[in-house]
């Protein structure tokens, strides 16, 4: 784990064994409040997505109707979205995925399962288009279509930064992320 600070400014750069996110916690105050603030994780789906589809639906419906998991202020969907990029898997996962839109925002990270047999990420930019996320008022930026985004959102007084980097990244993404982390 890595720590950058600046003035007025930290982040945490968190390094996962299969990819990359970037969870940015963004402090304009010396005061800020100790309030308990939700953030869901989603690992590594692919599983759950492929072999018990009908479950998966049913665990999207459940965080919208749960009384801890619904109140969440952001879902970090940590990648591996899909079996090895099986097209049922894609129509899967957004099916359930698109059940949260308008209620939690949510950021969704290409996993190297959702690259096998696509390595420019094809389906999943097919199914979670850039245009349906970058109206969203938490959108920030992007690099390289839907593969790799940013969002902001403020929870207990702070406002949070996270970037999103697919797995596989280059020299393009690691300055696009450097360049949003010192601006």
């Amino acid at each position: 784990m890595k720590t950058i600070k600046k003035s007025r400014f930290s982040a945490v750069v968190i390094n996962t064994i299969y990819l990359w996110i970037f969870l940015i916690a963004v402090l304009f105050s010396a005061n800020v409040n100790a309030e308990v603030i939700k953030i869901l994780f989603q690992g590594d789906t692919q599983k759950i997505v492929d072999q018990a589809p009908d479950d998966y639906l049913l665990t999207m419906d459940n965080t919208l109707t749960d009384n801890v998991t619904n109140v969440a202020a952001f879902i970090l969907h940590m990648g591996d979205i899909t079996e090895d990029s099986k097209a049922s898997n894609w129509d899967t996962a957004q099916t359930g995925l698109w059940k949260l839109d308008g209620n939690i925002p949510y950021v969704l990270n290409v996993g190297n399962n959702d690259l096998v047999g696509d390595p420019s990420a094809d389906h999943f930019n097919e199914h979670f288009p850039l245009s349906r996320y970058s109206s969203w008022p938490s959108f920030v930026s992007n690099y390289d279509r839907h593969n790799n985004v940013a969002h902001h959102f403020n929870a207990g007084g702070v406002d949070w930064l996270v970037i999103s980097v697919r797995y596989g990244h280059g020299s393009g993404e690691m300055t696009w992320t450097e360049n949003l982390i010192q601006n």
